[in-house]
């Protein structure tokens, strides 16, 4: 549907004319660089009105072979209904235009009559005359009724009357015919004539007449051609709001209000012969409509059994169904149709129907030889635009509050583009009523003002009117994405809350709520996002108020001044002397303005100046929105260089009930024409204030192992909105990226969660890592924003050599048998121990990663007998003994004199095995099999006899893979990277002419605390040294951190 309304845009300036805005200046001289690259002339926008959810409303009364007679909705609204009032009769003919029939609007003293007929009859009550119209041939005759006749009905050129008994009774019926130029004519009616009457039903050449009986009602057939009237049913269980059906086959009764729901036929040809029923989806509180066609009946039904009764909004009607009336299935033919169905001579029927507003016609249902059922369509019904009340533009997402375009007052947004070329979303709903609330309850979103939070979503009270526990703040951007803050209207002893109902002001996080802004109102602001939920976190009473970030300003505590609260700290931030109690404050960035009594006025907070504005108005990022009723124009009064400048006319707007908005998260505003429901937005085309956070909850730490939250998650509300393509880079200790994420971006607001894997398959390992935000600004005005936080990371996986979490651990065996892990302290040596006793001779333990999944790294011992366990790991720590639950992994591990952990050198993130056999010297691969246990071995090197002593060393150089260190008998100390494909590469040359002196060589991991793996030795004077690792695959020179290690039998 396109727009109704585009009001031509202004560029008349208007001076302020107000001394302190011409004033204005900057401390110390220049004023502030502000950011270039507006648009230069902004595009406007003009959204189109969303259809009324109820289509236009369209009653048929009567089928002629040439046309059919109907009435229709009007433009306007009658009687505040949000329906326009109904037409007068018109007929609509196959071809040409649609012809009045008697007045527009219908006289309610005239009564119009026709059924499967061209020829319409207008009977006026107070002169009783009748008007036989044939709309066909174009012709008509009036006649006045003879004295004694009462009108009862007519059809087809036909018009059936009545003369009473002195005792009131019917004496006879009469039908009376006119035709063009003619005379008039009376026949009387013979048979089954009743003793009183009104007409219930017709079709071209019948009249079906009710007349009230001991149990309900009697049902005659008056055959105007024949002059003949029959009984039909003498006695129908119905009240007087039956309906009759007629079709050339059938005759029939129905009544939602006293029947049994069913349709009651009898053959027109044996009206004495067996009934038929068929039973419709009717009530009498949901009504149904029915027809015949063919060996159908026709039904549709009122309003949906799910909502209330008596919404307007609803009713398009029920589905339109065929029902076989021999019993079978039924046919849904329509989704939705009106409550009026009119029979054609041809013994099809009209009715009105359709998906919804938008496919909106008057169809007509026929059954062919086959008994198939078809629809064409013969008038399409445009739907009727739809009323908007309130709108609001927050961080380029707009909401606005309809009243009647969907089945309730509800709530919608979209998203709008107000860039070079300007486009708008698709509209989705923000709000709306369950279908099951209470009626009292389904139209408290009509006056909703939705208030934007910056981050995609909108903050407003949702009040009930008969419910004192379900009211609630809600801050919402759709019904998978909400928060809920309780706030009940009355307290537990029975009396009135002060909670109020208007939302003041909102950002981010925090809302400002309560009565409002006179001297005794109470106001609220609300942390949504607080630990355990939202709440209240702090009351005051008159005076503005407005938020922006964590900075809540309000009245001061000396008169003439308002002040700056952090509602984290509680800190008062600054206070400003303004002169004046302001009534309403705004806050945006870094200009603060007010609305008092006595004008309106702003602060800079950059320049530390104040300037008077010409008008109240919305706040936006250096310019004021207003609206001048008087005048009928929207107008932009720009500061953006820090002085008031000149205000601008953007748009007409007529009429008192125009409603403005300005994004206070970004540079776009909006106005609404109430009277049209039309919504125009641009760009203001002033540079805007370059991107910043202001305000921002990253998580400081993340247990991965916890049962409720297990991610790192980050949220940052930003000024106004960032580009696609934000990312946040999180790092280790040693600086290296393990995992890079793409923020989300939610409005003006950004949000990022991290898993804790650094693949798709394996957990980062516990520490301390570092994330680093850049977004760039959507609007391309500005530097991008960068961010920088950390995480301590714990219940991931465990670094290299790490048996308890922390730190790289060293693992002994005395000659008394005792295994002694000695954890590292994080500063570069041991500290505190755990021991496990009666370890004989021969023992060979290895520390490993985690080979059963549950992120501690197990431990590895080669008994003296070739028996190779699994020990499971102790995250917290402890000593390890023979005795102690594990896994024998296999025998024959005597043959192999060096037994090393190097990482993972596959590339599927677990840990593998490296193993040389003494005999040959060759190098073997078991490589995790991810079931706790390992792979068959793979030979991938030969004949290393030459090295004196071989070890792991975790990631050495950085670049993801397990790596070796092997020390030549000559002095030379080699570095093999591993591939990440189950081999090493070439070796380099680390040390040359090192280690002589040197009987044990450990890689234990990170000992200092620097998140790069170190290497542990001792020489054969028991004196321990530690070579810091670098992060590229080398190491400083050595440090001694301990003495007397001689008495060790084995470093592990």
């Amino acid at each position: 549907m396109t727009g109704r309304h585009s009001p031509a845009r202004r560029r008349t300036l208007i001076r302020t004319g107000i001394a302190t805005a011409a004033a204005l200046a900057v401390a110390g001289g220049a004023i502030p660089f502000l950011l270039q690259g507006a648009q230069a002339d902004p595009t406007p926008l003009t959204i189109p009105v969303p259809d009324r959810f109820a289509p236009l409303k369209n009653t048929v009364h009567d089928a002629g072979a040439s046309g059919f007679l109907t009435r229709e909705e009007q433009e306007g609204d009658a009687y505040n209904t949000g329906f326009g009032p109904m037409s007068g009769y018109r007929w609509i003919p196959q071809s040409g235009e649609p012809q009045a029939v008697g007045s527009d609007p219908a006289d309610s003293g005239v009564r119009v009559d026709g059924s499967a007929s061209d020829v319409v009859a207008l009977y006026t009550k107070a002169s009783r005359t009748v008007e036989l119209k044939d709309l066909k041939a174009g012709t008509s005759t009036t006649f006045t009724l003879p004295d004694g006749h009462i009108y009862l009905g007519a059809t087809g050129g036909a018009v059936l009357t009545a003369t009473s008994k002195d005792t009131g009774d019917i004496e006879a019926l009469h039908v009376l015919r006119k035709p063009d130029g003619g005379e008039l004519t009376d026949t009387t009616v013979t048979g089954a004539v009743p003793a009183s009457a009104w007409a219930v039903g017709a079709d071209g050449h019948t009249i079906a007449l009710r007349t009230p009986v001991t149990g309900g009602q009697q049902i005659t057939l008056v055959d105007l051609e024949a002059g003949r009237a029959a009984l039909a049913f003498p006695a129908a269980w119905a009240s007087a709001q039956l309906q009759v059906v007629l079709s050339d086959k059938y005759v029939g009764w129905y009544d939602s209000e006293n029947g049994d729901d069913k349709v009651h036929l009898l053959r027109r040809d044996t009206l004495d012969g067996a009934e038929t029923t068929v039973a419709v989806a009717g009530s009498s509180e949901y009504p149904a409509n029915v027809a015949v066609l063919g060996d159908y009946v026709l039904a549709t039904t009122g309003y949906s059994p799910q909502q209330p009764s008596d919404e307007y909004q609803l009713r398009r009607g029920g589905e339109l169904r065929a029902l076989p009336i021999g019993g079978g299935d039924a046919k849904t033919l329509l989704p939705h149709a009106a409550l009026s169905m009119a029979a054609a001579p041809d013994g099809g029927v009209l009715v009105t129907g359709g998906a919804d507003a938008g496919h909106w016609a008057v169809r007509k249902a026929t059954v062919d030889a086959d008994g198939l059922i078809g629809l064409s369509t013969l008038r399409e019904l445009p739907a009727r635009a739809g009323q908007l009340r309130e709108l609001a533009l927050s961080a380029g997402v707009l909401a606005t509050t309809e009243w009647d375009t969907n089945s309730y007052p509800s709530v919608f947004k979209r998203t709008l583009d107000l860039g070079d070329s300007p486009s708008a979303g698709d509209r989705s709903v923000l709000q709306e009523p369950a279908a099951t609330d209470n009626a009292s309850d389904v139209r408290r979103y009509a006056g909703t003002l939705p208030v934007g939070t910056g981050d995609g979503r909108f903050a407003y009270k949702d009040t009930y009117a008969y419910s004192t526990s379900k009211t609630h703040l809600e801050v919402r951007s759709s019904a998978q994405d909400s928060l809920s803050l309780p706030l009940p209207t009355t307290d537990a002893g029975g009396l009135p809350t002060t909670y109020g109902s208007k939302v003041l002001s909102a950002s981010g996080r925090y809302v400002v709520f309560g009565q409002g802004t006179g001297p005794n109102d109470h106001q609220y602001v609300a942390d949504m996002a607080a630990a355990g939920g939202p709440k209240i976190i702090s009351e005051r009473v008159g005076g503005g108020s407005a938020v922006w970030g964590t900075r809540l300003w309000t009245v001061g505590d000396t008169d003439g001044t308002i002040k700056a609260v952090d509602l984290k700290s509680k800190e008062t931030a600054d206070t400003i002397d303004i002169g004046c109690t302001p009534t309403r404050l705004q806050a945006v960035g870094r200009w603060v303005a007010w609305d008092c009594a006595s004008g309106s006025g702003l602060y800079d907070r950059t320049t530390k100046q104040k300037a008077g504005l010409p008008a109240a108005g919305e706040l936006g990022d250096g310019y004021l929105l207003s609206l001048d009723k008087d005048a009928g124009k929207v107008r932009l009064t720009d500061f953006h260089t820090g002085t008031v400048g000149d205000t601008r006319d953007l748009a007409d707007l007529p009429g008192a009930t125009g409603k403005i908005t300005a994004d206070r998260f970004g540079g776009g505003v909006a106005w609404l024409d109430t009277a049209t429901g039309v919504v125009h937005a641009q760009s203001t085309g002033l540079p805007t204030s370059p991107l910043a956070r202001i305000e921002a909850h990253p998580d400081t730490s993340v247990n991965l192992k916890s049962t409720t939250d297990a991610r790192w998650d980050g949220s940052w509300q930003l000024s106004k909105p960032a580009a696609s393509g934000a990312q946040v880079v999180i790092k280790d200790r040693a600086g290296r990226t393990v995992r890079t994420l793409n923020a989300t971006t939610r409005g003006a607001a950004l949000t990022a969660a991290w898993d804790g894997k650094v693949s798709d398959t394996r957990y980062a390992t516990d520490g301390t890592y570092t994330w680093t935000l850049t977004a760039a600004p959507k609007d391309g005005q500005g530097a991008a924003l960068q961010l920088i936080g950390s995480i301590t990371l714990t219940g991931g996986a465990r670094g290299h050599h790490d048996l308890n979490g922390g730190a790289g651990d060293l693992m002994t065996l005395s000659s008394s048998g005792y295994l002694t892990t000695h954890y590292g302290d994080g500063k570069g040596a041991f500290g505190s121990k755990a021991s496990g006793s009666g370890w004989p001779a021969g023992t060979y333990a290895v520390p490993f990663g985690d080979l059963t999944g549950d992120r501690c790294n197990d431990l590895l011992v080669r008994m003296p007998d070739g028996i190779l366990r699994r020990y499971t790991g102790k995250c917290a720590g402890g000593g390890y003994s023979p005795s102690g639950s594990y896994k024998a992994l296999g025998t024959g591990w005597q043959q192999y004199n060096v037994l090393t952990a190097p990482g993972d050198i596959t590339g599927d993130g677990r840990t593998d095995l490296i193993a040389r056999q003494a005999s040959t010297g060759d190098i073997y691969l078991y490589a995790d099999n991810g079931s706790g246990g390992f792979k068959s071995r793979v030979k991938i090197r030969s004949a290393w006899t030459t090295y004196t002593h071989i070890t792991g060393v975790g990631d050495l150089n950085g670049d993801g893979f397990g790596d070796l260190l092997a020390r030549h008998s000559d002095g030379t100390l080699f570095r093999y990277d591993g591939t990440g494909a189950g081999q090493f590469k070439d070796r380099v040359i680390v040390f040359t002419s090192w280690g002589k002196t040197y009987n044990a060589m450990v890689g234990v991991g990170d000992i200092t605390g620097d998140g790069k793996g170190d290497l542990v030795v001792r020489d054969t004077s028991g004196n321990l040294y530690r070579n810091d690792g670098k992060g590229n695959g080398s190491f400083t020179s050595r440090t001694q951190i301990a003495t007397g290690w001689q008495v060790y039998k084995g470093l592990f």
